[in-house]
This record gives structure tokens, C-alpha cells and sequence, in this order.
């Protein structure tokens, strides 16, 4: 097909977004048939962050048109109007209470950490990574820190 005429999955899905929501919402409030399409769009745009394909501002207006229908969508219901960031880190803060994990003895953790890597001190570094794992503490690095999660207990 002609490159204009090409449609991503995620296109597609965003595309058809509307309608489905709609019928869903038509059916007699059919709520759980309203979220399907909020599913699917969730998950293609979520795919489409993690593509390598060229062009990226192509992928970057999708992924921005499906977070704006998401959340015209979710004011019907009530729902995705939170920024995900902090509802997360809510979550998260929520469950380390409930497991009696404290904020601050992480983030101090997470702190001599920083120092032990900026120092080139592996040994100290990966100790402190393997103390917070056992308290099912995960770290993610990243150019902007470590974040952290409580990793599933089962």
C-alpha cells in the first residue's frame, strides 16, 4: 500500500475509538462494554511506545491522541483523570504502608546508593540494590535517578 494509506494498528484502533465507546455507552450503559475499547487503546498505544519504527513523530501524534481520547472517554465513566504518575506512586506509597516499608528508609537507601556509584564502589552499591530487593524493593535506573517499586510478593 501507499505509505499514505497505511494505517498502524494503533491508528486503527484510535481510528474506531469513538464509535466503539459510544456503542458501549448506547447498550443500555453497557460499562463493561464501554471499556473494552478503552483496553484496546491502552494497549496499542502502550505497544507503540515501545516500537523502534521510523517515523517517530508519527507514533509520538498517535500515542497523544490516544492519551486525549482516553481521558475524554474516562471523564464519562469518572476515571483516568488523575495524573498516572502520582496515582501510581499513591499506589505504591499505599502498599509500602500496608507492608511497613517507610518512604524515607528507602529514598536514604536509594541516596547512599547514588554515593556509593558516584564513588565506584560496586560492592557497596549492589549490597544496598540486594537489601532492598529482600524487602521486595525493586530499583529502576534511569537519566533522571532511581525510582523504585515493591516488586510482586507471591
Amino acid at each position: 500500500p501507499e505509505s499514505g494509506n497505511f494505517m498502524s494498528p494503533a491508528r486503527e484502533v484510535l481510528a474506531r475509538f469513538f464509535d466503539d465507546f459510544h456503542a458501549g455507552m448506547c447498550d443500555d450503559f453497557n460499562v463493561p462494554a464501554a471499556l473494552v475499547p478503552i483496553g484496546e487503546l491502552s494497549k496499542a498505544a502502550n505497544e507503540l511506545t515501545k516500537t523502534k519504527k521510523k517515523p517517530k513523530s508519527d507514533a509520538a501524534y498517535t500515542i497523544a491522541a490516544a492519551r486525549s481520547a482516553l481521558v475524554q472517554a474516562g471523564a464519562v465513566l469518572g476515571i483516568l483523570q488523575k495524573d498516572p504518575t502520582a496515582a501510581l506512586e499513591r499506589l505504591r506509597d499505599r502498599r509500602a504502608r500496608a507492608m511497613g516499608i517507610e518512604n524515607a528508609a528507602i529514598e536514604a537507601l536509594i541516596a547512599d546508593r547514588a554515593t556509593a556509584r558516584v564513588e565506584k564502589n560496586w560492592a557497596r552499591s549492589d549490597e544496598i540494590r540486594d537489601e532492598l530487593l529482600a524487602q521486595n524493593i525493586e530499583l529502576m535506573d534511569g537519566p533522571d535517578g532511581t525510582e523504585w517499586r515493591i516488586s510482586r510478593v507471591n
